[in-house]
């Protein structure tokens, strides 16, 4: 798919592309509300949240990025994206919410309703019993249908079959995906149609949640700096992804908004 195709594909509701990526210009409680929904009436459909190094992978990798931009909902938890987005379109910059309070926000609204969750991630078994049990803990009439800590390497068919059998048996209608980016993106479009219910990729909110890792101070996510608070916390693994995404960011940004600013005079 082009990205021209991709573009017609866009929601109903009021977008931007950052490089090429969609990002969708919707509140926090308007998403949580139609996501909720979504969940509810056990549609199949998935969210990405995506960050500046995710825009760089849809920038770079056209495959990747006919996933993102077909997806149900591209909503941002990264204030420079979001202020890069107000900069480059002329918008009010889009209040942020951290992936991890998102994931809590959503939890809340299943253990209201009513609406049994899958958890697919986790750094193994492990991790993945801590998150049920915390999680179970802050929301103790929560229903947790399924859990699945998937193992690195690419899921045999047998193994595939087999998840998908026990996912759909369990009856969770909202599932939260921690497999990393791009992986999670990957997953959530592989089964769109398969999985009858709501998906979002949350990445790093199943660590933060189980307190595997520790969570950024609220400041600092407002200043745009938990890039910063990740990278001091795990250089080696980080390292890598911000130099080279944040730089290439910014200079493509800036060059895209001087080019779109000279076809219009």
């Amino acid at each position: 798919m082009t990205v021209q195709t991709a573009e017609a594909a866009a929601p109903r509701f009021d977008h931007h592309f950052m490089l090429g990526m969609r990002l969708d210009y919707i509140s926090t409680d308007r998403f949580v509300e139609e996501f909720t929904a979504a969940a509810r009436s056990g549609v199949s459909a998935y969210c990405c949240v995506p960050d500046v190094h995710q825009c760089m992978i849809c920038h770079d990798q056209p495959s990747h990025r006919d996933i993102v931009n077909n997806a149900d909902y591209v909503v941002s938890d990264s204030t420079i994206l979001q202020t890069a987005r107000a900069l480059r379109h002329g918008v009010p910059a889009m209040p942020t919410q951290l992936g991890s309070e998102l994931m809590r926000t959503l939890c809340a609204q299943a253990e209201r309703q009513r609406i049994p969750i899958a958890l697919i991630g986790g750094r193994d078994e492990e991790a993945l019993a801590l998150l049920q049990s915390r999680l179970i803990e802050d929301y103790p009439a929560l229903r947790i249908a399924y859990g699945y800590s998937p193992p690195f390497r690419p899921l045999t068919p047998a193994e595939e079959d087999r998840m998908l059998l026990d996912l759909a048996t369990s009856g969770a209608r909202m599932v939260f995906v921690g497999i990393g980016c791009p992986k999670q993106e990957q997953w959530m479009g592989r089964y769109k149609g398969r999985v009858r219910a709501a998906m979002i990729g949350v990445g790093a909110a199943f660590d933060t949640i189980a307190g595997v890792v520790r969570s950024s101070p609220a400041f600092v996510h407002r200043l745009g700096l938990e890039w910063l608070f990740r990278l001091v916390r795990e250089p080696r693994r980080l390292y890598r992804r911000y130099f080279g995404s944040a730089p290439r960011f910014v200079l493509l940004t800036v060059a895209d908004g001087l080019r779109a600013a000279f076809q219009r005079g």
